[in-house]
């Protein structure tokens, strides 16, 4: 069957995590106040004394008015200094035991030569293993600690597990697992730089989505037209939720 929607306001929606409660979902977009401040920014006495530095602001955003992203000078601009750190933020949160689409809009340059490992690295992983916390403290080292190699994510389609080397804004959807009802989760953006030319901008975040993946199937089929002034969806699909 081939649904046809008419489209005339597409809302984005901040959805406020409960951090004691489990959820199916987790959505953030960075312009609810309350849930902006869940987030660690700077993490580790090393963070605190790192010129780069993760911050929510209005310097840069896809939709709406404010996004999560690097800079040098607490928030005005999307920047980043060639200096050999890493810089994590991270959120928390409960999922119910399940299988997830997390999703998210980036946008980071980076210097992408052959021998650079600069890019921005994603993690999910427990906050407690074995009953010690994995605190994913900022350092100033160009490499990864044992914990950001062990939960990083692939986050390409080719395998590779760090995002750069565009301008302009993509979005990146991988899958992630909730093992248990009642473990807490981390969710946690690296950004690495070795000291070698500044490839500006650095990275920013927006519009991130944690999504049942059984519950809200992706469609298939999708494409987008429109009459100069109104968008349509086409898909085909029988069930009552998408993924879009």
């Amino acid at each position: 069957m081939m649904k046809r929607y008419l489209l005339f306001v597409l809302c984005i929606c901040a959805i406020v995590l409960h951090t004691h409660g489990q959820e199916s979902y987790f959505m953030c977009d960075f312009e609810d106040p309350e849930q902006n401040a869940q987030w660690s920014l700077v993490n580790g006495k090393k963070g605190e004394t790192i010129l780069n530095k993760w911050c929510i602001g209005e310097a840069t955003s896809r939709g709406g008015q404010s996004a999560m992203y690097m800079s040098v000078d607490t928030g005005k601009t999307v920047s980043y200094y060639n200096i050999s750190a890493y810089v994590t933020s991270y959120i928390d949160m409960k999922l119910k035991k399940g299988t997830y689409d997390l999703s998210f809009d980036w946008c980071a340059m980076g210097n992408i030569a052959t021998n650079s490992l600069d890019g921005l690295y994603v993690c999910w992983a427990p906050k407690y293993v074995d009953g010690k916390e994995l605190k994913f403290n900022s350092n100033t080292v160009y490499d990864l600690s044992s914990e950001i190699e062990q939960f990083a994510i692939d986050v390409d389609p080719g395998g590779d597990r760090r995002l750069r080397g565009t301008m302009t804004w993509k979005n990146c959807m991988t899958t992630i697992k909730s093992w248990s009802d009642t473990t807490t989760y981390r969710l946690v953006f690296v950004w690495l730089t070795g000291g070698l030319e500044v490839v500006n901008p650095g990275p920013s975040i927006d519009n991130i989505m944690i999504i049942d993946a059984d519950a809200c199937p992706a469609p298939t089929g999708l494409s987008v037209s429109d009459d100069g002034n109104l968008v349509y969806l086409n898909w085909v699909g029988e069930v009552g939720t998408y993924e879009v």
